[in-house]
């Protein structure tokens, strides 16, 4: 019916009158079309519906620039195999005014569902699982998306086609059959259209193929299991805090340094490198930054602490204001001029550091002491096994592919105070020796694998039949 309605539109489109004769070459068409027709049938068997098998309702849709149709397909599970029936279709061309063609593909998947749901009503098989399939991606993607930014035309018409719990998919257009129904294919061709008819069968076993390769694929990889890379290491338990990050002591008493840089500067000069030093106060975790000119020790011999506000006021003088949570009289940071207000000052930051060691010791202390985590949240990241010396390992390099990993032999394991192994002594290909984490190690593999394994007992083997 599909030419009979495009002839139907150029009519219209030639604007004829009622009582007007057509041209001689549209009616030289019509001729054709009725010839066609009558000559042309096709017998469909009555029935293609098995309620005692397993069933599922497949709908396809497809658009060209004239028009867009739906086709329902039923697919039967029984015992003589599977088998694929067309049941339903509906095709409607495309308006006079232009539209854009994804805007055609979702108005055929308007018309699939509808569809769908006229057939399943009048079947009374609402339980029957419906998949529909297109082959336009923007159309899927405008179905997918949640955003509510859309167009007012396709936010109207996805709000409908959401209502339906179908499944939606794609399909690549040759393996769609509807696309010939869009094309205006003649009635004598499209009877002997066996994919028309009876659905794309190279799509189901293409399906089934991929099914069966991706269970043999999870099969692989789960006996590969043993040969997978693994660290040396399992999640490693945080040791003891060092005495000096629990005791009361002065600030910047116990520190750690380290150098940051070099930063590139500018000067009158040209552009000069700088290092900063950074210190770390192991108890109040305050940092203080300086700027040596040199890597060196001699350049620790100077004591003026420069603080940010030096550069732009020295020696200026900060003012800040405590609270507190008692009914003390208001206290304020200022010079001080007599002896009363030095005491006075004297005594308020004595309680003022009192009373920051309390919740110091009270909250990070006692965060630090949580360390409830001592293994991996998933099993499966966790690794038992324990490096040994004369051990060969690849060693972690980041920043080069893991192919290009070198080679190493663990010549000692270096233990902490708990006697977990933290640090290797490892010796390079070319005998350097290097101190490396062991969560950084990662073993061969190659021939222990097995052996490492445990003896399955044979009461898991009568647990398991």
């Amino acid at each position: 019916m599909m030419q009979f309605k495009l002839f139907l539109q150029h009519l219209w489109k030639r604007n004829y009158t009622w009582d007007q004769s057509i041209s001689e070459e549209d009616e030289k068409t019509w001729k054709c079309l009725i010839k066609e027709w009558s000559t042309n049938v096709k017998e469909l068997p009555r029935c293609v519906i098995h309620p005692s098998e397993q069933m599922q309702f497949h709908v396809f849709t497809d658009t060209s620039s004239l028009a867009y149709s739906a086709a329902i397909y039923v697919r039967n599970y029984g015992i003589q195999g599977v088998k694929t029936s067309l049941i339903f279709a509906k095709s409607r061309i495309a308006p006079i005014k232009g539209i854009t063609i994804p805007r055609l593909e979702l108005l055929a998947i308007i018309v699939g569902v509808r569809a769908a749901h006229f057939v399943i009503n009048q079947l009374n098989l609402e339980k029957v699982p419906v998949t529909l399939w297109s082959d336009s991606k923007c159309a899927l993607h405008w179905i997918h998306n949640c955003s509510r930014l859309l167009p007012k035309f396709i936010q109207n018409r996805v709000e409908e086609i959401r209502k339906a719990k179908f499944l939606f998919r794609y399909i690549p257009s040759k393996y769609n059959p509807v696309d010939i129904a869009t094309k205006g294919l003649s009635s004598a061709k499209l009877g002997n259209y066996e994919t028309w008819w009876n659905g794309p069968s190279c799509k189901w076993s293409r399906l089934l193929r991929t099914t069966a390769w991706a269970l043999k694929f999870i099969n692989s990889i789960t006996k590969g299991k043993l040969s997978w890379l693994h660290s040396l290491s399992d999640l490693q338990i945080m040791p003891n805090l060092p005495k000096t990050r629990i005791e009361r002591t002065r600030t910047f008493e116990n520190i750690g340094l380290d150098y940051l840089g070099p930063l590139s500067i500018k000067n009158e000069t040209g552009i000069v490198k700088r290092w900063v030093a950074l210190f770390t106060c192991f108890t109040t975790r305050a940092i203080h930054l300086k700027l040596p000119i040199s890597k060196t020790y001699v350049n620790f011999e100077d004591y003026v602490i420069i603080r940010p506000i030096d550069f732009i006021l020295p020696n200026a003088s900060l003012v800040s204001q405590i609270p507190y949570d008692n009914d003390e009289e208001e206290y304020h940071l200022h010079r001080l001029s007599t002896k009363e207000k030095f005491v006075r000052y004297w005594s308020n930051t004595l309680k003022t550091l009192d009373t920051f060691w309390e919740i110091w010791k009270r909250e990070y202390l006692t965060s630090l002491r949580e360390r409830i985590q001592r293994e991996h949240n998933s099993p499966k990241g966790a690794e038992v096994r324990r490096p040994y010396e004369n051990e060969i390992v690849l060693v972690n390099e980041p920043e080069i592919p893991r192919g290009m990993w070198k080679l190493a032999r663990i010549k000692e394991i270096k233990r902490g105070r708990n006697g977990e192994a933290r640090n290797a002594i490892i010796e390079m290909p070319h005998g350097k020796l290097l101190s490396r984490p062991i969560n950084v190690l990662y073993p061969l593999e190659i021939n222990d694998n097995l052996d490492n394994q445990p003896p399955i007992s044979e009461e898991s083997i009568q647990e398991v039949g």
